[in-house]
This record gives structure tokens, sequence and C-alpha cells, in this order.
């Protein structure tokens, strides 16, 4: 059995593949951007990773990003977030996001926190505009879903 940070880095793996083919497809001149970009960070601390001093700084600027992730603030407004309680089980972030999606609720962010206490995480879901986290809340709950508005 799979614990700890292996199995949230390799969620998507356990994913609805028909999902992401089509995240894929619809987003494909974007992905093959951040690829490229990907490429030069990985050859660059492929070749510093024996200088102690850069590789302290590729994690710090690494850490300082992913810091920023939990404010919840894009170009400088706060944005509307949902908090829906999910089962950890195979395609349980599809559903919900395949449930927003067709109903044209544009997701900003997501995150899933895991509670290794029990088999159900939370999915923090920042909503496009403030109408729609209201109509995502309605539809979410709709849906069977427990779910709560985030201020």
């Amino acid at each position: 059995m799979l614990h700890g940070g292996f199995k949230d880095i390799t969620r998507i793996a356990s994913s609805d593949p028909t999902m992401w083919e089509n995240i894929c497809s619809e987003n494909k001149d974007e992905i093959l951007k951040v690829l490229s970009k990907l490429k030069v960070i990985i050859e660059t601390f492929e070749k510093n990773i024996t200088d102690s001093d850069k590789t302290y700084n590729f994690f710090s600027n690494a850490k300082h990003y992913r810091d920023s992730f939990a404010n919840k603030k894009i170009n400088g407004n706060t944005m509307p977030e949902i908090d829906i309680d999910i089962k950890d089980e195979n395609g349980a972030l599809a559903r919900v996001t395949t449930i927003l999606s067709q109903n044209d609720i544009g997701i900003k962010n997501l995150e899933v926190m895991n509670n290794r206490e029990n088999n159900f995480g939370v999915l923090k879901v920042i909503i496009d505009n403030y109408d729609n986290r209201e109509k995502a809340y309605n539809i979410i709950k709709e849906n069977g879903y427990e779910v709560r508005k985030v201020d």
C-alpha cells in the first residue's frame, strides 16, 4: 500500500485517462510550452546538482513558489472558494471537475487535502467568480457531496 508523498504526487495517474486526454488535447499548445520550460529546468538542475548552494536555492525557490498557491488572490482579487468532501478513490476528482465543467463553471485552482485518518479528503476549488461559486455550491450539493463556501 502506498502512503504519503509518493501517493500524493501520483494521484493524477489514478484519474480517468479520458479526462486527461481531453485536457491535454484542449490545452496542447500551453502544455508544450510548459514542457519546453521544464526541460530547461531539469537540464539546469542536472548540471548544478553537485553545487550545494545552487541545489539549496533551487528548492528554496520551489518552496516559495509552491507556498504562494495558498494565496487565494489572482491579479490582486480574492477569489471565491468551495470545499468539497470527496472519497479517496479513483475517479473522485474527475467526477467533481466533470460536473463543474458540464455546468460551465470555471475552475481557477484546485487543491486536494488528504485526511490520512479515513478514506476522505477535501477538494478545495477556486471558482472564477462569485456567481459561479453559488451555482457550483448548489450543483455539487445536489449531486450528493458535502460542500462548504469559504470566505
